[in-house]
């Protein structure tokens, strides 16, 4: 009976230290991002906000407003779960400016899954990482006017 328990036992640590191999590389991740990474975002948002694709005077209202949606896109994707009517409900009705305007306010966030990061990422890279399938398709259609999918 001996024998056996050694053949459970040497599966079952070297399971307990991959999980704890992956918990280190996310949290090395969270702390040392991969500057490669993190540049090429940084690369997008420089070239989005060179080109000038509305004038906040001219929006039907406050940048506050905008930076609300964007703020409550974000929290709809953070952690586990996506909370899709959220996403799309506070997205009715806006046009390609006040969704430039949207995604400006977002900026570069890191969203968390189970308490990790997933790197800093913009509002239509998000998108591609928590949907799938129609609601991804559907959001992308909505983006589609501003040009920046």
């Amino acid at each position: 009976m001996k024998k056996y328990n050694e053949y459970i036992f040497i599966p079952l640590i070297i399971l307990v230290v991959y999980m704890i191999y992956k918990l280190f590389s996310k949290i090395g991740d969270t702390f040392f991002p991969d500057p490669s990474q993190q540049s090429s975002n940084e690369q997008q948002i420089l070239i989005h906000q060179n080109e000038v694709h509305y004038i906040p005077s001219e929006l039907p209202h406050p940048m506050s407003r905008y930076m609300e949606i964007a703020n409550t896109q974000y929290n709809a994707m953070e952690y586990a779960g996506t909370d899709k009517e959220a996403l799309f409900g506070s997205l009715l009705g806006l046009n390609a400016k006040e969704l430039h305007a949207v995604y400006d306010s977002y900026g570069i966030r890191e969203l968390h899954t189970f308490g990790f990061g997933d790197g800093k990422k913009t509002l239509i890279q998000a998108y591609y990482d928590e949907l799938s399938g129609d609601s991804l398709n559907t959001m992308l259609k909505i983006w589609k006017k501003t040009n920046l999918v």
